[in-house]
């Protein structure tokens, strides 16, 4: 027998089992208490860990619920055993749960903080079955009590709240519009189902009781108004079809009402504004101010509910003209993409040109214009495989002016570049727009000369150059005399050699012309022109 003390032990839940009552203590006991010997004849003292707020009957022994999950424990009392779920995360000793109704071996759980969980002994395991919460269509996740009828509908009472889910298509139905004016705070496992089928839920205004047969179908959403609304400073206590707002007016607010209701304060609303936000948005009351829109044609639309999310009612709509100024209307956009398109061309032209004209100065003598070294190098080896694919002779000119250090350290500089571009300016007038004439470097040129059959005619374009030069240049009212020297090598496909012997080659010949005070000089193993 238990001891005496439990008479006076404080209790926190009573659940009736034929003739006995299983009485839970506060901080975790339980105990039997015989009707008919009115007498306890069975107590355990650490059936849970924390107080037992709910027992059912399950599989020969008890299921209890606690402030620290559930627990298994057999008819005579001497067992108790946390359970746990094989198939999930949710860990149960962590629910707070509030109350337990069963139907047809499944349990339904009301939890304080994680909605309503459904569990089942299956495959010789506790399996989760289902997990309700707010994502599923709760109106809160702290649910206080849960009756099942033998329709299978479940009766919940959240801390405010009163819905029904039907177990089979787990389809909720909020019914809080039925009693809104009540403004009941639902107690924890306070509920009772008659034999009647009444069902009864305790709470802070007393008891609620109701016979679902008798509950009306259809929730009711009563029309939405708009009374009034207000542009920057200004408000209108006067309905509108459309709304226009003009430059500089950024800031809109309107304020609405669900008429005919008897509770109003109890009422929802969700805004949404089209394209700006195609999914509903919660209103935090019945007034919705707007600011800095873009510019651009809106739809408002408005939808109340009477606290039971079940939006069906009238949809109140409103259309909004954002107007630019005049210097953001279509046509001025249209000039400014055009301006746009054309600075973007002429940034891309820029580019374009700023690119060929850093590839030209890569390649080309700054002075004379001329290709410089390396571009010669590059374009006197193609011109050397082109002529060995088309069996033609080739001839390179070297050329060095004569006389020009003397010169340049006489007058100066100046002088020396303009005796240069004189130089490079004659020959250019004298050669084919085939040939290709370079700048080495310093008074050293080169020039290369496709298809030549016939030395004469290389002697014959020296002659018009060397005649040309005779004019030499005016420079500070003196007479500057022009002159060069020429080495000539000639490239035969038929018996070929490197680029670089040809070039050496070539000033060879040069340097003999100087020698010999000659015009030009054919490279020959005797040297001689």
């Amino acid at each position: 027998m238990p001891d005496t003390d439990l008479e006076y032990a404080p209790v926190y839940s009573i659940k009736r089992f034929e003739k006995d009552l299983l009485v839970a203590f506060d901080e975790g006991g339980l105990a039997r208490w015989d009707l008919e010997q009115e007498q306890y004849s069975r107590f355990m003292a650490n059936a849970a860990d924390e107080y037992i707020t709910s027992i059912v009957e399950y599989d020969g022994g008890y299921v209890a619920g606690s402030r620290r999950g559930l627990y298994q424990i057999d008819r005579n009392l001497t067992k108790s055993e946390p359970l746990k779920l094989q198939n999930t995360n949710l860990s149960v000793q962590q629910l707070h749960i509030t109350s337990i109704a069963e139907h047809q071996g499944t349990l339904w759980l009301a939890t304080m903080n994680q909605g309503i969980v459904a569990i089942a002994y299956q495959d010789e395991s506790w399996q989760l079955l289902h997990h309700i919460t707010k994502k599923q269509g709760l109106e809160e996740n702290q649910i206080r009590s849960l009756v099942i009828n033998d329709s299978g509908v479940l009766w919940i009472a959240t801390a405010t709240q009163l819905m029904q889910l039907d177990i089979n298509t787990l389809q909720l139905k909020h019914l809080s519009h039925l009693t809104h004016w009540l403004n009941m705070e639902y107690h924890a496992n306070a509920m009772a189902l008659s034999e009647d089928g009444s069902i009864a839920f305790g709470g802070n205004q007393g008891i609620l009781v109701f016979n679902p047969g008798r509950l009306p179908v259809q929730s009711f959403n009563p029309p939405l108004n708009l009374t009034a609304y207000q542009v920057m400073d200004e408000t209108y206590h006067q309905t509108t079809d459309q709304l226009e707002l003009k430059p500089g007016q950024s800031y809109i607010a309107f304020t609405l009402a669900a008429l005919n209701f008897l509770s109003p304060e109890s009422m929802k609303y969700q805004y949404r504004l089209k394209p700006l936000h195609e999914n509903w948005q919660t209103m935090s009351s019945r007034q919705l101010s707007l600011s800095q829109l873009p510019y651009d044609s809106y739809l408002l639309e408005i939808r109340a509910a009477a606290n039971t999310s079940q939006w069906d009612g009238t949809v109140f709509r409103l259309p909004i003209e954002v107007t630019p100024p005049w210097w953001w209307s279509p046509l001025m956009q249209s000039v400014y993409g055009v301006l746009a398109l054309i600075a973007l061309v002429l940034g891309l032209y820029y580019v374009h040109r700023r690119l060929l004209s850093l590839r030209f100065f890569a390649r080309h003598d700054s002075l004379t214009q001329l290709p410089n070294r390396h571009y010669f190098q590059q374009i006197l080896k193609q011109r050397m495989l082109q002529a060995c694919r088309q069996k033609s002779p080739l001839a390179l000119v070297y050329m060095d002016l004569n006389a020009f250090k003397q010169a340049n350290d006489q007058f100066g500089h100046q002088a020396g570049d303009r005796m240069l571009i004189h130089f490079s300016e004659t020959v250019q007038q004298a050669i084919r727009h085939t040939d290709f004439l370079s700048r080495l470097g310093g008074d050293e040129f080169v020039l290369i000369l496709d298809q030549v059959e016939q030395r004469q005619a290389i002697v014959q374009l020296i002659e018009r150059i060397h005649q040309s030069l005779q004019q030499g240049i005016n420079w500070q009212q003196q007479h500057l005399k022009v002159e060069a020297s020429f080495g000539i090598s000639l490239f035969e496909p038929s018996a070929p050699v490197s680029a670089e012997e040809l070039i050496r080659r070539a000033d060879k010949a040069m340097y003999n012309c100087k020698q010999k005070q000659l015009a030009y000089c054919f490279y020959q193993h005797t040297n001689t022109p």
